[in-house]
């Protein structure tokens, strides 16, 4: 989530000084954390399609106990009540995921991102809006590994 869809950097990058090393332990900060142009829409889109079900996977702040809620309000405030299910708050990440067919998109490797099970896409600033070019996506069926957004629509529109 932060650096992924929100502006954990620019928020952070705005408040750190030396009287305040550690902004991100602020009350509200992350529930304040601005989303980055596309990326709510192409969440949606991609949810939207009967291939994928989107999931938010964040990595609990040890400097700020509130994230915990916080990020629940973050993602109710973007997305609505519903998405809050689907928040996963874990510090590391190859615990998270059950086959090779999940994606994982995420800005850094410090929390495990290497070892997830399935394909980890490292996002580092690329537009939302053109997600199709760089999210690596892999589908499975009887005629072989789909390994593009446009080979998913083809596989769903059978």
């Amino acid at each position: 989530m932060d650096g992924t869809i929100c502006d954990y950097k620019g928020a952070y990058e705005a408040e750190v000084s030396e009287s305040n090393p550690y902004p991100q332990s602020r009350l509200g900060f992350f529930t304040d954390l601005s989303i980055f142009d596309g990326a709510k829409e192409a969440i949606l889109e991609l949810d939207g399609n009967p291939a994928y079900k989107v999931w938010f996977l964040t990595r609990p702040s040890y400097m700020n106990l509130h994230c915990y809620s916080e990020k629940a309000q973050w993602v109710e405030n973007h997305f609505g009540q519903d998405w809050v299910s689907r928040l996963i708050l874990c510090p590391e990440k190859s615990l998270v995921g059950r086959s090779e067919r999940d994606i994982l998109i995420d800005d850094n490797g410090d929390d495990g991102q290497p070892e997830f099970i399935g394909t980890w896409t490292q996002y580092t600033g690329q537009d939302w809006d053109s997600y199709t070019e760089w999210v690596v996506c892999k589908c499975w069926c009887d005629d072989g590994v789909y390994t593009d957004i446009e080979g998913f629509e083809q596989l769903c529109s059978r």
